[in-house]
């Protein structure tokens, strides 16, 4: 009776984990691949929907070949972060953090607007 108990209880406990709680892969990369993902939907709001379909496919190809990633499973380890609000939300965070930071880094970088002087030869 003690054997059946204990074997309830196990399967109950293991019932109760989150299934798919590992990630395929790092949170680091899926921050990349995420950050990389927000700059294509930030271009494509620039371009009519004909051509974003397109577009979309072909940045996702892209994303995937750098990264060395397959979006199915990317989107997997996002759906396993989503069961967590907590650190789905600290995730986004930190990704939106770092696209403010090398916006702001981008925007230091750029010459300040000189008005060219036209030459006469």
């Amino acid at each position: 009776m003690k054997l059946l108990l204990i074997i309830v209880v196990l399967i109950c406990f293991g019932s109760c984990q989150q299934k798919g709680s590992k990630l395929n892969y790092s949170e680091e990369k899926l921050a990349a691949v995420t950050e990389d993902l927000y700059v294509a939907s930030e271009t494509l709001k620039k371009v009519d929907n004909y051509r974003a379909d397109s577009l979309r496919n072909l940045y996702n190809n892209q994303i995937e070949t750098i990264h060395d990633i397959k979006m199915s499973l990317y989107e997997a380890d996002i759906a396993t972060l989503k069961s967590d609000l907590n650190r789905y939300v600290e995730f986004h965070k930190a990704v939106r953090d770092t696209i403010q930071k090398k916006s702001d880094r981008l925007r230091k970088k750029k010459p300040p607007n000189k008005k060219t002087k036209k030459i006469n030869n």
